[in-house]
């Protein structure tokens, strides 16, 4: 009988006594699920801008978008700001200004323009002098 409890108390010790070895090499990593809805489409802003010194000649404004194309305004008075948004990849931008500073009122004229995107100069063009003023700005702008 003593070796019957003897035979009883080695196999419970060994039961007991049992460790697990877990090693992080065999666990399966599960992989991320890939999101089936794309990350939305922030949209840019895009802003013309046309500023200077004209005499009080009105500007004419030129502005050409993938989003609006060509748009012709006439500002009386300047500064003039005009913005759009957009969500595409890429996009041609184009920003003309153009004025005739009277020479009886004002000897010379200054017309600057500008494209901003997301609030930071893309393009810039100026112009400065008398009689016909035209000041450019265009590109691609591509995100």
């Amino acid at each position: 009988m003593r070796y019957l409890w003897r035979s009883l108390l080695v196999v419970v010790l060994a039961v007991s006594s049992c460790t697990k070895i877990y090693n992080i090499r065999d666990k399966e990593t599960s992989p991320t699920a890939p999101s089936t809805t794309p990350a939305p489409v922030v949209a840019d802003k895009i802003e013309f801008r046309a500023f200077g010194n004209t005499g009080g000649a009105p500007v004419t404004i030129k502005f050409t978008n993938g989003v609006d194309g060509l748009t012709v305004q006439v500002a009386n008075s300047l500064p003039y700001v005009a913005d759009i948004s957009s969500t595409e990849a890429s996009i041609f931008l184009s920003l003309e200004g153009t004025a005739i500073v009277p020479l009886l009122y004002q000897p010379s004229g200054i017309l600057q323009v500008q494209i901003f995107t997301n609030g930071r100069l893309f393009r810039e063009g100026s112009a400065a002098g008398f009689a016909t003023l035209t000041a450019t700005a265009f590109g691609t702008w591509r995100r």
